[in-house]
């Protein structure tokens, strides 16, 4: 039986669920704008505000826009690198600066957000991108590759590991390890999860939902080649991928996982049981919200030496 934390999560999502239902699709553009601005006020009610001790500005990373959280007493040589969801099409920091917030503060660090650019006005590797051009300029402000964490949820987590791969395939440094939540990491999202009748009752990303969202963001490049789990994946440093045991796209992190320990590579595999899409998000109240942040926090501290 679902406890009472976790029928309100439930409760929170299916209104959202039908708020998008809600939308008119005849002008894509505008349903797109029309969803946008739910993203914008509906995800951050979840988590509530920053607390009131977290310091939180505006920066700038070689011409990438990005939002800064600091906890108090944080050792600003240690960075959590944070990537919003959204599918690629929305989404920005704002949606998640209270729950990557709570991670920071636990870990002693601060937390950077960058502001992607968006599909389909930017069609990919924009992203991609745009978050190389941060990491490398927060290098060169004298934070080193070790002391980073680059984490993200659901689009932002896929974005995590194209961001490794291009760092890797770029020679540049790597950070010390990754966080990819519910990554999106499969384009053709062949996962059995995504099918499986018991899973993702409570979610409100479903298959069809993720795949109306290739074309905007890939416009006819390939995606078989561009998905992150169809590239060789030595060489990356340790990841935590965390994903719901009541989302589809669960198969996507716990598949990209194992190949990526074949590789060699260190990584820790969580399956949250029960916990839906973006449950990360309903930290304010929802416990497991709260733990796999914790969890993410400690990733960070064990892997991260500070400054």
């Amino acid at each position: 039986m679902a406890s009472a934390e976790l029928e309100r999560a439930r409760e929170a999502v299916a209104d959202y669920k039908a708020k998008l239902a809600g939308v008119d699709d005849s002008d894509p553009m505008v349903a797109l704008a029309t969803v946008r601005g739910l993203d914008a006020s509906v995800i951050p009610t979840w988590s509530g505000p920053l607390d009131a001790d977290i310091e939180k500005r505006d920066i700038n990373l070689g011409g990438i826009s990005a939002v800064e959280v600091t906890p108090p007493g944080a050792d600003t040589g240690r960075v959590i690198m944070y990537l919003h969801g959204g599918g690629f099409v929305l989404g920005s920091p704002e949606t998640v600066t209270t729950p990557i917030s709570r991670a920071a503060r636990r870990a002693k660090a601060r937390a950077i957000l960058p502001r992607y650019r968006l599909a389909p006005e930017n069609p990919f590797p924009a992203q991609v991108e745009d978050v190389v051009t941060a990491f490398l300029a927060l290098l060169e402000t004298g934070v080193k590759a070790e002391n980073v964490v680059i984490a993200g949820e659901s689009a932002g987590g896929g974005l995590v590991l194209l961001t490794l791969l291009a760092l890797r395939d770029g020679g540049h440094p790597l950070p010390g390890g990754a966080v990819p939540i519910s990554p999106m990491a499969d384009f053709e999202f062949k996962g059995a999860s995504w099918n499986d009748p018991n899973i993702g009752a409570h979610c409100f990303v479903t298959r069809e939902l993720a795949m109306q969202n290739v074309p905007a963001f890939m416009q006819g490049q390939d995606e078989v080649a561009a998905s992150p789990i169809n590239h060789d994946l030595t060489g990356l440093p340790p990841l935590l991928i965390q994903v719901g045991g009541d989302e589809g796209i669960q198969d996507d992190g716990i598949a990209f996982g194992e190949k990526a320990k074949a590789a060699g590579v260190d990584v820790t595999i969580e399956v949250w049981d029960d916990m839906t899409h973006l449950w990360h998000n309903h930290c304010s109240f929802l416990p497991d919200a709260q733990q796999a942040l914790d969890h993410i926090a400690d990733f960070v501290t064990a892997h991260t030496q500070g400054s």
